[in-house]
């Protein structure tokens, strides 16, 4: 009788777990974003782990080995941006950007992986695009920058070339822009073009709006600053970084008045 009745309950058990008709189930990367949006760093920091442990088990596996590299290339991205739209100097920027390039190393090793498994165009090009973007984010200072500058710049132009309408290969081309010196790319116009265009595609993705804020700052236009600023903000009302620059504009356009 007690197996009977445990029998049905399985299945009952197995039915429930398994998603809908149409429904995909979300993957620890989708997870991880989602965190991202959240700004749950608890959350992040678990499912960092999770994928990078899945990476090691799974080294022959190229979707294991970039969304890794992926989460990891999040991370490292999304605390250059926290430093620079909150303005933090001094130590805890120093400390910060140790983390980010500490980040940033652990995922070229997936990355490089993904790069060697990817059999497809567009696995290629996400791959390059991924570790171009971990080799910027491992920069701390001018050696550093010499010796993995021109790599970033190589696997990012690479991924553009293969897939030139590919926005995230467009966001991490238009970061050059914003963050480098003239004489490395860097090009401020450049870079608003390269954000607004993402925004115009993807108006409900609030780290291309809090990009295109921070250029425009760079840029000194204030007051569109604000607007894209704002604008993140009205996407996701947890962008933080997002909250910080409206209020840094909101005082430098009440000074320019």
């Amino acid at each position: 009788m007690l197996i009977k009745t445990l029998i049905p309950l399985a299945l009952l058990m197995i039915l429930v777990a398994l998603p809908s008709q149409g429904e995909e189930p979300l993957t620890s990367l989708d997870t991880f974003r989602e965190a991202r949006s959240a700004y749950d760093e608890e959350e992040m920091a678990t499912l960092r782990s999770t994928l990078g442990a899945a990476a090691e088990a799974q080294q022959t596996d190229f979707t294991a080995q970039w969304n890794a590299a992926e989460a990891l290339r999040i991370s490292a991205s999304e605390l250059r941006t926290r430093r620079q739209a909150h303005g933090i100097s001094g130590k805890e920027a120093k400390d910060m950007r140790q983390q980010q390039a500490v980040w940033a190393i652990d995922g070229q090793v997936f990355a490089n992986r993904a790069l060697l498994l990817a059999k497809s165009t567009s696995e290629k090009a996400a791959s390059h695009r991924v570790l171009g973007e971990l080799y910027a984010n491992s920069i701390t200072g001018m050696m550093s920058g010499m010796r993995n500058g021109p790599k970033a710049k190589e696997h990012v132009k690479a991924a553009l070339a293969a897939t030139p309408e590919d926005l995230e290969c467009q966001r991490a081309i238009g970061i050059m822009y914003l963050n480098n010196p003239p004489i490395t790319g860097g090009d401020i116009e450049k870079a608003i073009t390269t954000f607004s265009h993402c925004h115009e595609l993807a108006p409900d993705n609030d780290v291309y709006l809090v990009l295109l804020a921070m250029a425009y700052r760079k840029d000194k236009q204030w007051d569109q600053a604000l607007d894209a600023a704002q604008q993140a903000m009205a996407v996701n009302s947890s962008n933080s970084n997002a909250t910080a620059l409206k209020r840094a504009m909101e005082i430098k356009v009440e000074a320019a008045k």
